[in-house]
């Protein structure tokens, strides 16, 4: 068997480090890297069964990815392997005293690891291991790092416990305190024994040369140094929004382009924008802003806009029959009913275009975070032409320009008067714009299909 390792990883995976993280930019190999060395561990002690533990986020990501990297570097070796069954008799007797053998990896050296999702990590507190492989880790709650560890028993005398974890940065984060602070040590998350870190861009992968121009290409500049370039820096500081009201502002003229009508749900004002968005093109228009204060209602909104936009729409005929098309989008709350309330927001819209629009994707789309909003937004701001906007929406050029991340890593909302229009503005972008991600793609059957494998 020929194992393709390029620096970084040979590093990673021969590195004798008690504790090691492996930060590595989309598609640069950490799955790869992190399997390798779970497949070192279980075959270099062919006199001592070793038990393990493999973890990732979800256990979709689990055996779509990690592991099934680890079953085909062990199928590509020829090591004979049971997954998800008991050991066959003849095996030796091995330390993972498993009364069900569902997500456990067995080899015939007696070698074993428990697969798990950490979606219920206090569960995991339980039972012995030798050593520790976590993939995704930035992801994990930062509590994960004590609790695998405290597993860590009942190996003979002088054992070193190893643990790797391989992931992508994100900024100061658990992972940053756990393997990487000098001198700005976090009281609450130590600094491991004996840690230290390894970093790859994806221009590692040699594979796929053009890989992380490509990804550059959807990313935004910040969002890049983080996920291509695999550096800490702190996304969330600073201004939300990388706009620049001389290259994202302009005098628009529509020209019939298919219309959103997009949402912010408050209080005081009730907002909205007009927006066109062109999938294929990754291009966004910004028309118009409607604000209405002192207590106006959803419906306030939608009779305005129909009073600005209804008869500026393109016309359709369906036989005898004539109408206009629109896009409702926004806050997904709006699906949301209230204690008192007697309709949702969106039954109030819906009820206020229906006898006018035939309405296009009401809200079908699930809620994201507001750092993937705002990264979303940001890689077209930073790509020539793909947003412009109206000279005349000035709530939401304000907005732009102001809204900034508080101390807590989170959208400031101190000032009433701000994040309407953006949040109005964040939503059908994100829907309908994200990244255009790279998964790799695993050229081995899927998991499910081990499951029934005896390869002995």
């Amino acid at each position: 068997m020929i194992l393709r390792r390029y620096q970084e990883q040979r590093e990673f995976i021969e590195s004798e480090k008690q504790n090691l993280l492996f930060l590595g930019g989309r598609g640069a190999g950490k799955t790869y890297a992190g399997a390798l060395w779970a497949f070192r561990m279980m075959v270099q002690y062919p006199d001592i069964p070793i038990p393990g533990i493999i973890t990732a986020n979800t256990y979709d990501q689990l055996q779509k990815y990690t592991l099934n990297t680890l079953l085909q570097i062990l199928t590509e070796a020829e090591v004979p392997f049971v997954y998800g069954v008991a050991p066959p008799a003849g095996w030796p007797e091995t330390r993972f005293k498993a009364n069900k053998h569902n997500n456990v990896l067995s080899l015939a050296n007696g070698a074993q690891a428990q697969c798990a999702s950490l979606e219920k990590y206090p569960f995991l507190r339980g039972g012995n291991s030798s050593f520790w492989w976590g993939d995704e880790s930035r992801d994990y709650n930062p509590e994960v790092i004590p609790v695998i560890q405290g597993r860590f028993r009942g190996m003979p005398q002088g054992w070193v416990y190893y643990t790797r974890l391989t992931s992508t940065p994100k900024g100061h984060d658990h992972q940053y305190y756990r393997f990487m602070a000098e001198g700005d040590e976090d009281e609450e998350m130590p600094r491991l024994p004996d840690s230290a870190w390894i970093r790859a861009s994806t221009e590692k992968n040699i594979y796929e040369p053009d890989l992380a121009e490509r990804l550059r290409a959807s990313y935004g500049k910040r969002y890049a140094t983080q996920e291509i370039s695999a550096e800490i820096i702190n996304i969330k500081q600073g201004r939300v929004y990388d706009f620049d009201r001389h290259r994202h502002t302009a005098d628009l003229k529509y020209a019939g382009e298919p219309v959103i009508f997009s949402m912010d749900f408050n209080i005081d004002p009730a907002v909205a924008l007009v927006m066109s968005i062109d999938v294929g093109r990754r291009t966004v228009r910004v028309w118009d802003e409607i604000v209405l204060r002192g207590g106006k209602h959803t419906w306030d909104v939608c009779r305005e806009f129909k009073r600005r936009w209804g008869k500026r729409l393109p016309v359709f005929k369906n036989g005898p029959r004539t109408f206009r098309r629109i896009t409702i989008d926004g806050d997904p709350s709006c699906r949301q009913r209230g204690a008192n309330a007697p309709r949702t927001n969106l039954d109030i819209i819906l009820n206020e275009f229906k006898d006018e629009f035939v309405i296009d994707n009401a809200f079908k789309n699930k809620a994201k975070t507001q750092l993937d909003y705002a990264n979303f937004c940001n890689a077209l701001f930073d790509s020539d032409g793909a947003i412009l906007i109206d000279k005349t929406c000035k709530n939401l050029i304000r907005d732009l320009e102001e809204v900034v991340w508080d101390d807590k890593g989170k959208i400031d909302k101190s000032d009433d008067r701000l994040t309407h229009f953006t949040d109005a503005f964040k939503y059908p972008v994100g829907h309908r714009l994200p990244f255009k991600d790279y998964k790799q793609q695993m050229s081995v059957v899927g998991v499910e299909q081990f499951d029934a494998c005896r390869l002995y």
